[in-house]
């Protein structure tokens, strides 16, 4: 089971395709989670607290309703997704987890872009500090020219990583 994660601009819809492709690819089945406000997904503005909580519903939903067995559980974060993505796999027990083009943290992406005013930004979806709890596999891939998540937030400085893939500048921006 593949239980992926979007990046922020995209929505679940976006997301099928290449998901879908992953799955069969892997013959697994595959879930992607919506955030609020998101695609179909009517409700309040999204915040952490609210998207971390709708993992693990998502997580629940996987394993007691669906009957998958949480160690069959390959959980994908891409980009803002990542944010989730880490903090699913460090609160779960999972197979292992994949990231593409990831964040240290938001505060961090706000100084990368906004350093004058990134003061005004809390600090959310720490992933740097969380990854620190996973105790599965961790596969990340970073390209060089990601726009959001920038090489600064590239994973070189993170800890317990299994392994980790850095695209070339001329592969440019994210990986799908």
């Amino acid at each position: 089971m593949l239980a992926y994660f979007h990046g922020n601009g995209e929505d679940a819809s976006y997301s099928e395709q290449v998901i879908s492709q992953l799955a069969f690819k892997m013959q697994a089945h595959s879930a992607i989670m919506e955030y609020p406000s998101y695609g179909v997904y009517k409700g309040p503005s999204p915040n952490e607290d609210l998207i971390c909580s709708d993992a693990l519903l998502m997580f629940t939903f996987l394993t007691e309703t669906l009957g998958f067995k949480p160690e069959n559980v390959i959980v994908v974060g891409r980009s803002m997704g990542s944010g989730p993505a880490t903090f699913l796999a460090s609160e779960r027990k999972i197979k292992s987890l994949i990231l593409i083009s990831p964040f240290k943290s938001i505060k961090t992406v706000a100084k990368d872009h906004f350093p004058f005013w990134s003061f005004l930004v809390r600090e959310r979806f720490d992933n740097l500090e969380r990854i620190k709890r996973v105790r599965h596999p961790v596969f990340i891939l970073h390209g060089q020219k990601v726009i959001l998540a920038g090489y600064s937030n590239r994973p070189l400085a993170w800890t317990r990583i299994v392994q980790s893939v850095s695209l070339r500048p001329e592969d440019r921006n994210n990986a799908p």
